[in-house]
């Protein structure tokens, strides 16, 4: 009887662990699967946000022409991320039937290829950054500096502590 007891107890309490990371899963949408979450989609869903350089336009005083140009970079930019994270997608689902079908040798592939384009990912973002801030003059390039160092960890609040924003010049 009190081997029964514990298994129900232990089954009750792998069932509530499920449920609750399903429930996070369900909450924080697709990207979560990713490794991804909503601070960096609603980042991305700005204008300016989640390039690296935070409102180009009215800080630097862009021309008419840079300002053109950032918006056609970051406009392929996001192309590029939405083909590149539906692909991921697509490869997660793929995942997923291989896992349930137990072909272990599918899923390392499908796994490797995901890690590909997530690092494919990673590498077109800093050549974003860096398409961006050759558009740039020096003048300007050397102001975006200015205005980094001002206000190294502004965006970070509860953070600060962690990332060790609270010892750095000017975060008293």
């Amino acid at each position: 009887m009190k081997r029964i007891m514990v298994a129900l107890l232990l089954v009750a309490g792998i069932v509530a662990a499920l449920s609750a990371f399903e429930g996070m899963k369900e909450h924080q949408g697709k990207d979560f699967e990713h490794g991804q979450g909503m601070m960096r989609e609603n980042m991305e869903n700005q204008p300016g946000m989640g390039d690296g350089f935070g409102m180009l336009p009215a800080e630097l005083e862009l021309t008419d022409a840079q300002k053109e140009q950032i918006e056609n970079l970051q406009i392929n930019h996001k192309k590029e991320m939405i083909q590149l994270k539906a692909d991921i997608d697509i490869l997660q689902v793929d995942k997923h039937k291989a896992m349930q079908d137990h072909d272990f040798k599918e899923l390392k592939k499908l796994t490797g290829k995901i890690f590909d384009l997530k690092k494919s990912i990673a590498i077109k973002q800093v050549e974003h950054q860096e398409a961006i801030w050759n558009v740039l003059t020096p003048e300007q390039q050397a102001k975006a500096d200015g205005m980094k160092q001002d206000k190294p960890c502004s965006k970070m609040q509860g953070n600060k502590k962690m990332m060790n924003c609270d010892k750095m010049p000017g975060t008293e």
